[in-house]
This record gives structure tokens, sequence and C-alpha cells, in this order.
């Protein structure tokens, strides 16, 4: 029978992933960053700009784990195409459920451009250029708490894009962060809270998980392939 490391292995070999080496800042120093594969950390930080990939490559990674037998749960916010000024024409949310070699997936709206007619409700989340619907994260919320109260939750979480909404205004996926946090890393899951942020948000996420208790790792978008390895490396601890 193939081993969970074999399993991982594989699916690594076969990927068309491409790695520059020891995984770099980006925009760093942060306090806590140590950026060590061998040291498997309890969470991991995927920073980088808008379009950089981070979103695929959080994906990717969770194909991985389930592949590899692992037990995983995740919100994903894909954006839904990006206009030539670089800004994304709104979001879509994916909640990702790996168990027993089998990765489950359900999709919907999640964001729009903002109009000028719109106004914040109990429905309607405005920030930046964009209109969230709120239910969404009400979804996705209900989706983690579900997760973490089985008996054999997931051993890897992650969480997609926590920037401004969710650090400065408490909304977002907030509360699913806090749930995981306060989950915490233990023997029956989860082990490892994955999230991805830009690069200007990753301090205030590093006090965040600090306070936690958790010890981090900081990889840029870019080397994608050491992100992955990082992830596999601390599920297979």
């Amino acid at each position: 029978m193939q081993t969970r490391f074999a399993r991982a292995f594989d699916f690594i070999r076969s990927s068309e992933w491409k790695t520059s080496g020891r995984p770099e800042l980006a925009g760093g120093p942060w306090p806590g960053y140590h950026g060590e594969v061998d040291k498997h950390p309890s969470c991991i930080i995927l920073a980088g700009k808008a379009g950089s990939g981070k979103t695929s490559s959080l994906r990717a990674l969770v194909e991985a784990a389930t592949a590899a037998g692992h037990r995983v749960a995740a919100v994903l916010q894909p954006d839904k195409g990006r206009a030539p000024d670089g800004l994304g024409r709104g979001f879509s949310m994916e909640l990702l459920a790996g168990k027993e070699l089998m990765l489950s997936r359900e999709s919907m709206d999640l964001a729009r451009e903002k109009r000028s007619e719109d106004l914040p409700s109990a429905g309607l989340i405005l920030h930046g250029h964009f209109a969230f619907d709120a239910a969404a994260f009400s979804k996705a919320l209900t989706f983690i708490r579900a997760a973490l109260a089985g008996g054999a939750g997931p051993e890897l979480i992650g969480l997609d894009e926590i920037g401004k909404l969710e650090l400065g205004r408490g909304e977002g996926l907030r509360s699913c962060l806090d749930a995981a946090l306060e989950a915490g890393p233990r023997a029956d899951g989860p082990g490892l809270l994955v999230l991805t942020a830009r690069a200007l948000n990753v301090p205030d996420i590093l006090r965040i998980t600090q306070a936690s208790g958790l010890d981090s790792a900081v990889f840029q978008a870019e080397d994608r392939a050491a992100f992955l390895g990082a992830g596999l490396a601390a599920l297979l601890k």
C-alpha cells in the first residue's frame, strides 16, 4: 500500500512546479519568519501581490494533501478575471473538503464590482472596489465550524486572501480565521493552518498567529515549489 509520503512525492514529481531554491522574503523581514522547511511550522503564509498565483498555489497544496490521504478544509477566493488596469472583476468562493483521497468542491458567487447605488446592508459588505455577499462568508464559517466539530477534524485548514477586510474590519473570513486559531494545532487536527495574503498584510497576520502560539513560516508566491514542499512536509511530520 502506497504511503502518504510516496503519494505526496508522486504528486510533486508529476506536477510542473519549478523551484528557485530557498524561499525568500516578500517584503520582510518580519518578526518570527524562519522560512526553513525542516522546522515544520504550524502556520504557513503565502505572500504575494494580486494575480501572483496565491489561490492556485493553495488549491494545489489542498489537492496534493488530499491525494496523500490527509483531511483538508479550505476556503478559496478565486477572481473572475482582471481588467486591463489589473483590478479584479469580482470573486467566487470555493469550499474544498478533502477526506479519504476524495476532494469535494462547492462554488458560489462572492463579490462583484461595486455600483454607485450600492449601500452597506446586512447582506452586502462594501470594501474597496467590490460588493461582497455576506451570506457567502457566513457559509464559509459554517463550513469551517462543521469541519472542526468532527471527531477527526481536518489536518490542514486553508484560508485564502486574508486582508484588510479581515484584519481592519473584522469581517470577511476573520471569523473563520478565529475559529481555526481557537482550535489550534492538535494531534487529531488541525495541525497546519495555511493562509494567503498580500505582503503588506503579513506583519499583522504574524502578530495574530504568534499570539495564538503558532510557529509561522512565510513564502513568496513566486516560489510555489518551496511553499508546496513545506506544506506537505509539515503534514508528514
